[in-house]
């Protein structure tokens, strides 16, 4: 017989080119979404986790994962932490995931709809991009990892649009659906929505 969860923890999956202002927007959603217990899987790549410093005090468990790129490897690490979140899901009312800035997320998404042990605790919600105005372009144009991250998100965010000319607009926003026409677009600045 199996076990039935009563309540799934809700899933979002940030991701974005580096720089982007992925943690400024994290940050932002921690803060947006208090009383709630939120824990953070925060990934980077090497043995320093700036971005997990970064991240405010008020989520209620941040993990890091410093193995590797969990879009890369999907190493046990990160199973390992979902089992454990898993055994006290009671305790969490959501999880955010934060990926590297050269992640190619296809399969960090794939977790949570392919592995049926996972699928019972956890419900993804999103897949959410952050994407720099000045510099979307040049990201395009030089990496994959850029366009990859545009095509799996739900959600593009284009952040510091403050520091872009109105007329660029519009290109960008062509840019993006060129890519992706199915994700809701949304603009802001300093990882504000």
């Amino acid at each position: 017989m199996v076990l039935k969860v009563e309540k799934r923890i809700p899933v979002h999956i940030i991701t974005g080119f580096l720089g982007a202002g992925k943690t400024t927007f994290l940050n932002h959603l921690i803060r947006s979404r208090l009383p709630e217990r939120i824990i953070v899987i925060e990934n980077e790549v090497g043995d320093t986790n700036i971005d997990g410093a970064l991240v405010v005090d008020r989520a209620d468990s941040v993990v890091e994962l410093t193995a590797g790129c969990i879009c890369c490897s999907l190493n046990e690490e990160l199973f390992e932490v979902l089992e454990l979140i898993a055994a006290r899901h009671d305790q969490f009312d959501r999880l955010v995931i934060e990926t590297t800035g050269i992640a190619d997320p296809d399969a960090v998404p794939q977790t949570f709809l392919s592995d049926s042990v996972v699928e019972r605790f956890f419900e993804l919600k999103n897949v959410i991009c952050l994407a720099d105005a000045c510099f979307l372009d040049d990201a395009l144009r030089d990496t994959d990892e850029a366009r990859r991250q545009i095509a799996a998100a739900d959600i593009i965010l284009l952040n510091k649009m403050d520091l872009v000319a109105p007329e660029q607009m519009a290109g960008l926003f062509t840019a993006l659906s060129g890519i992706n026409p199915l994700a809701k677009n949304m603009v802001g600045q300093q990882g504000i929505f």
